[in-house]
């Protein structure tokens, strides 16, 4: 069976995972983006020239509407993202998040109301 899996795309501090096949015999599986800490470099295209995702986007399938054949990849966060499956509908998971400080409140869902919420604050 071909695997026409897309990139995932990369995260800050890993890369996304290549489809099962890229460089492969058979296949069209793409490249997953580069990880910030690795060059921030979008992943190479499995076919027609739909490049990887990197700092977050994952990466497209590109057979066109007509091949529905591949999933695309999920996107990178702290982590880079799973490459999509040779199937259509499907894709792959996104990258995994990372917590680390004082006051944390890690109930689930817990800001359920919309997007969510950063603070930094410079420390001299």
């Amino acid at each position: 069976m071909l695997d026409r899996g897309s990139g995932g795309g990369g995260g800050f501090y890993s890369s996304g995972r290549s489809g099962e096949n890229f460089n492969g015999i058979k296949g069209w599986g793409g490249e997953g983006g580069k990880g910030f800490n690795q060059g921030g470099v979008g992943g190479k295209p499995g076919f027609n020239h739909v490049d990887g995702g990197f700092g977050g986007g994952g990466g497209g399938y590109g057979r066109g509407k007509r091949q529905k054949e591949g999933g695309g990849g999920g996107g990178g966060g702290y982590s880079g993202g799973s490459s999509g499956k040779g199937t259509p509908d499907s894709c792959g998971g996104g990258g995994g998040s990372y917590n680390k400080g004082n006051n944390q409140d890690n109930e689930c869902c817990f800001n359920n109301a919309g997007h969510g919420q950063v603070t930094i604050t410079f420390l001299e």
